[in-house]
Parts: C-alpha cells; sequence; structure tokens
C-alpha cells in the first residue's frame, strides 16, 4: 500500500509541476515527498528511525 500510496503521490507532484502547479525544484519536491512519506509516520509514532 505504501509503494502504491507513493508512486500516486509523485505522479500528482509531476503533474501539478508540468501544469505549472508547483516549481520544478527537485530538492524541494524530494523534501516534500520524503516529509509526507517518512517524516509524518517518524512524528505520529515518536521514534527515531532504525528503532523498533
Amino acid at each position: 500500500r505504501h509503494e502504491y500510496f507513493r508512486r500516486l503521490l509523485c505522479q500528482i507532484l509531476g503533474n501539478d509541476v508540468e501544469q505549472g502547479l508547483l516549481p520544478a525544484d527537485m530538492p524541494l519536491l524530494e523534501d516534500l515527498v520524503r516529509d509526507i512519506c517518512f517524516g509524518n509516520a517518524v512524528d505520529f509514532f515518536g521514534m527515531p528511525p532504525g528503532d523498533v
């Protein structure tokens, strides 16, 4: 599920960049996807990465 969500998110963001709705700034987009797909879970569960 997570992989599918990430692919959909990237497709939506890519379409928005092509339409000029988002800047074509790869570092910004990478941070955005990383924060949505990874950072939010880390914050939600309150555990640093690597802890199980």
